[in-house]
């Protein structure tokens, strides 16, 4: 699997002097496979990095950070590693939707809900994912992406006020159901035979 990030984004979350070719020639001698290095705006550079499947570990901006700064320090360059933080981090005060979830399907969640207006995304976040192959479509929808992107897990954004329900359920399809996209896209769900229920 290729993955495409920005220098500019890399380096959020590693702090080095280390040109985008050093990088990329000391990723490839010792980790994965940095297939290309293009110019990409005025100042900046995209990377394209081929992630092989038993490594899920590098296959997020944070990952690929991390591998970065442990391959420049092996080669006595100097680079540390800064993990992503919340600035303002806020307990809520009460809990406004609750989580239905069969463990065995997903093992770790968590639920926000807020309230934001729909529209476009900074031109920072656009960048990113448009060079990464990810249409902007929405501040909304963006966020996901750039989360997902960054960090290496899904993210999904819900309309809270149209919710037929204060709780999200997390199960398996039923046999011969469907579900209708966003655009409009009427899909039939997998269904597994041997369930466990």
């Amino acid at each position: 699997m290729n993955i495409k990030i920005l220098d500019s984004w890399l380096k959020e979350y590693v702090k080095t002097k280390a040109t985008p070719e050093k990088i990329g020639e000391l990723l490839s001698l010792s980790s994965v496979s940095v297939e290309k290095i293009e110019p990409y705006g005025n100042d900046d550079f995209a990377y394209d990095i081929e992630v092989t499947t038993n490594r899920p570990d590098l296959m997020s901006v944070v990952g690929i950070a991390r591998e970065t700064t442990a391959v420049l320090k092996q080669n006595g360059i100097e680079a540390e590693f800064t993990p992503p933080t919340l600035a303002n981090p806020q307990t809520p005060k009460t809990d406004l939707i609750q989580i239905k979830n069969d463990p065995k399907l997903v093992n770790r969640l968590c639920a926000a809900v807020m309230e934001v207006a729909t529209g476009d995304s900074p031109k920072e976040i656009k960048d990113r994912l448009e060079a990464s192959g990810t249409r902007s479509l929405n501040n909304l929808i963006d966020v996901t992406n750039y989360v997902s992107k960054t960090i290496g897990h899904p993210t999904h954004v819900f309309d809270f006020d149209r919710l037929d329900t204060q709780v999200l359920t997390i199960r398996e399809a039923l046999k011969g159901e469907t579900i209708e996209t966003l655009d409009g896209k009427k899909l039939l769900l997998k269904w597994r035979r041997n369930r466990s229920r």
